[in-house]
């Protein structure tokens, strides 16, 4: 008499989690995710790259999201260390507190704020309905990027880079320090108590360009279009750049 050997294979998620009959567990099964049924079964975790998510907040610990898709609004807050989102697509993101940079390079948001980091922001080629960062030291970078609404950055400080960024609203930076380079293409761009090199060259809007109460070594005008008028209001600066002698018509000093 022969004894049958039964042998049973579990069957793993890349993750390591058991798998449903798709090969994936309930956190990365993407049929899950968009199913409200199991989507109420998940569990946001803090560390998972290319994966689906539900949406959550993260406390306390980095978030290592590279290329998630996130189904819901996320925050994250208290943070010491980076932020890595780069490539993540999802809802509203929520930032606060963050020691360390924020890596956004080519992720897809509705909306992003994001509200006290010390450390670098790198919005690069990235796409958000609006985009505002508050109290910022260290950088703030959106080379390439594309806002569908406004574009706002307050009461912060280092180098404001958005070259090539195309913002179909307006650009606004308020209570500014360091460099700030905006040859961005947007409907208005309005400039206030910025502290630093203004470099504007390239610029283009279809509106106003205000710069007010804004001091610096040189504002640079060069190659910019505007459609409206480009007031300078209570504003002092070491030296003016223009090459086109269009924008003379269109410039107001007072």
């Amino acid at each position: 008499m022969f004894k049958t050997l039964d042998i049973f294979f579990i069957v793993s998620c890349f993750c390591g989690r058991p798998a449903r009959s798709s090969g994936f567990c309930i956190y990365h099964d993407p049929q899950c995710v968009k199913d409200p049924g199991c989507r109420r079964l998940l569990v946001f975790t803090p560390d998972c790259e290319r994966c689906n998510l539900p949406g959550g907040e993260v406390s306390g610990v980095s978030p290592k999201l590279r290329g998630a898709r996130i189904h819901g609004p996320l925050f994250v807050e208290s943070v010491t260390g980076d932020v890595d989102l780069e490539g993540a697509r999802g809802l509203d993101l929520y930032i606060y507190n963050v020691r360390g940079n924020v890596k956004l390079r080519g992720a897809r948001f509705r909306h992003v704020y994001i509200d006290t980091v010390l450390g670098e922001v790198d919005f690069s080629g990235g796409l958000a309905e609006s985009f505002v960062a508050a109290s910022v030291e260290g950088a703030i970078r959106a080379r390439g990027a594309e806002v569908r609404g406004r574009l706002h950055v307050l009461s912060s400080s280092g180098v404001l880079d958005a070259e090539g960024a195309s913002v179909v609203g307006e650009v606004l930076v308020d209570k500014f320090k360091g460099e700030v380079f905006l040859g961005v293409r947007a409907y208005s761009l309005e400039l206030a108590r910025v502290s630093g090199a203004v470099n504007l060259a390239g610029a283009a809007a279809e509106g106003d360009i205000y710069i007010v109460e804004s001091t610096g070594d040189r504002l640079d005008l060069s190659g910019a279009e505007v459609g409206g008028r480009i007031f300078i209001l209570a504003s002092k600066f070491g030296g003016l750049r223009i090459d086109r002698p269009q924008i003379f018509k269109s410039l107001v000093v007072l």
